[in-house]
């Protein structure tokens, strides 16, 4: 049960990470306003099922092609050295 005290914390960490994210440009500007928007969501106390599931899908939209991005990054990365 105290674990679940902590879990608004989790949210918060990705609100920080995605204004990092807004104010370095390392990401396009949508991608960091929609994991914001999506940990706010996140944030509500009653756990509402379709909030939660529209949250979901706006952490989606921020988090997938950032991964990509990283991946497409780490591989170019690799391609330079081995060259």
């Amino acid at each position: 049960l105290t674990i679940l005290n902590l879990l608004p914390l989790l949210a918060f960490g990705y609100v920080l990470l995605a204004i990092s994210l807004f104010k370095t440009k390392h990401v396009p500007r949508w991608q960091s306003i929609s994991i914001i928007i999506g940990s706010l969501m996140l944030c509500n106390h009653v756990m509402i099922q379709i909030v939660a599931l529209i949250a979901s899908f706006f952490l989606a939209a921020g988090f997938i092609p950032y991964s990509f991005q990283l991946f497409n990054k780490k591989t170019q990365e690799e391609l330079k050295s081995k060259t």
